[in-house]
């Protein structure tokens, strides 16, 4: 990992250049063709009923790709989800769908996460549910702090939503118990929040229920 302060600007960047040239050069994808995204969203990648008898090191590649997502690259961190769902029995689309990765690094290496932007200085969250193929939704939440990714998460809902709206607030209340946590941490190493954490929210069903007070007992407005 790779730490730019720009003192000028008061602000401080975090990339993965040197390792992504690494990763690129590994798996020989230096001459690859510029793409602008890293997965295709037309793409539904399933499972292979046959043995995949292909001689391409595709664990390798995704782990290598799991620790840039991890570190300064969470643009790619659906992408490497998907791939990764197929470690045990991978066919030629996953690995095109690896391959596709890495041509977007490729031509992005120098992209990272840049803290101090004019922007929001604020703690801020942002919550979304989704659901394309079962019945349980995903919860993602992300948290900014001085315009940059400071925490990501998706997860596999528990229970089964009995619809959308209910869904959006099941991963409302996960993004507000890691603001809370969040804003503990922050007073712990002396950045107390002396303004509410904000939460933002696309659904405006789950919006006009969580603003509701006579869903919510105890709780005054």
């Amino acid at each position: 990992m790779e730490i730019k302060r720009d003192r000028a600007a008061k602000t401080i960047k975090i990339t993965q250049e040197s390792y992504i040239e690494r990763v690129i050069e590994k798996f020989r994808m230096r001459e690859s063709n510029v793409i602008s995204t890293p997965f295709d969203v037309g793409t539904n990648l399933t499972k292979s009923e046959e043995e995949c008898d292909l001689n391409y090191p595709y664990r390798q590649a995704c782990g290598s790709l799991t620790y840039a997502s991890i570190i300064a690259r969470p643009d790619i961190s659906y992408a490497v989800g998907e791939v990764r769902k197929f470690l045990e029995n991978p066919n030629r689309s996953h690995i095109n769908a690896v391959k596709r990765i890495m041509r977007y690094l490729n031509h992005t290496k120098s992209l990272g996460i840049t803290y101090g932007e004019p922007g929001e200085m604020d703690l801020i969250g942002y919550t979304d549910a989704r659901d394309l193929d079962t019945r349980r939704s995903k919860t993602g939440y992300v948290f900014k702090f001085g315009n940059g990714l400071i925490m990501r998460r998706s997860q596999r809902q528990e229970t089964v939503a009995q619809s959308t709206t209910e869904a959006e607030f099941m991963a409302i209340t996960e993004g507000a118990k890691e603001a809370i946590w969040l804003r503990q941490l922050f007073e712990d190493i002396g950045f107390e929040q002396a303004t509410a954490t904000k939460l933002r929210v696309d659904n405006l069903s789950a919006i006009k229920l969580v603003q509701n007070p006579e869903l919510h007992c105890g709780i005054s407005h």
